[in-house]
């Protein structure tokens, strides 16, 4: 059992969260999974050690999938000797919203985010404060295609595309 901060709590009654562990054999790798006191799944995925005091203490090894009450998806990431690593993707409740943060051992590795929402639209986020960068292209990064003969000048840019035409 473990209260809101994720420490160990000494039954239920104190409880916020628990956890169900199955541990290593021949087929299986350590799994968890967590649950909501009320007993909505939490988080799932796989560990190395598990702490019941302070789960801050704890390895995780692998994929990992949060979940909200309802049952979506509020996080989904990857864990390599208990640090992130590769992409970490966080979505609202709602799902208008996703944030996309690229995780080097246990950190971000730029100083930005991208955050989209359900209508295809992005864009980078300064991580220090939450504002948004912007960005122009150079001309000199240009580049050109033809459709049916048709030029279509465009420029593509860290995962983005505008596309200028008359």
């Amino acid at each position: 059992y473990y209260n809101k901060d994720w420490k160990g709590a000494p039954s239920r009654e104190f409880a916020t969260f628990y956890r169900v562990i199955r541990e290593a054999n021949d087929e299986y790798k350590n799994l968890f999974r967590d649950f909501f006191i009320t007993g909505e799944l939490q988080t799932e995925g796989s560990f190395i050690s598990i702490d019941k005091k302070d789960d801050a203490n704890s390895v995780f090894d692998g994929e990992m999938t949060s979940y909200y009450k309802n049952g979506l998806v509020s996080m989904h990431t990857f864990f390599v000797n208990g640090k992130e690593e590769g992409v970490r993707t966080e979505f609202e409740e709602d799902g208008s919203m996703c944030i996309q943060t690229e995780m080097h051992n246990g950190v971000p590795k730029y100083d930005y985010y991208i955050l989209s929402d359900n209508k295809g639209f992005s864009c980078k986020v300064q991580i220090s404060d939450n504002k948004p960068i912007w960005e122009s292209p150079k001309k000199e990064e240009q580049k050109i295609e033809y459709n049916d003969g048709v030029k279509w000048p465009y420029y593509a840019n860290n995962g983005i595309s505008v596309g200028i035409t008359n």
